[in-house]
């Protein structure tokens, strides 16, 4: 009766084995996914960042220049939007809807994103 708890035992030990080896060997993979959508998060950010900037700098005057700055006024605070609209934090459309008030290509790039 012992002798088949210690064949219970190992038998568990080498299936956590095996899952252990599974998921150390997934690490690498996840960790490049992540370094893709980190890049594919900045080079839009970057994107809309020139676009606001631009927009600010050459009609100061407009009424949702506020919207802007509060969602676009900073590298960070862009990328927080962007991933928030991602993640459903904020509403895409109204991002893509200030954007598009810019100019229609930064709501193209947005939409893409």
């Amino acid at each position: 009766l012992r002798s088949l708890r210690v064949v219970r035992v190992v038998r568990f030990f080498k299936e956590l084995r095996l899952l252990l080896y599974s998921v150390l060997h997934s690490l690498v993979p996840l960790l490049w996914s992540l370094v893709f959508l980190f890049l594919s998060l900045f080079t839009f950010v970057v994107i809309s960042l020139h676009g606001v900037a631009d927009h600010l700098l050459y009609a100061p005057q407009e009424p949702n220049n506020d919207d802007l700055k509060l969602y676009f006024g900073s590298l960070v605070e862009a990328s927080v939007s962007h991933f928030a609209a991602v993640t459903g934090g904020i509403n895409w459309w109204d991002l893509m809807k200030l954007l598009g008030n810019i100019q229609n290509s930064y709501a193209w790039v947005f939409c893409a994103y």
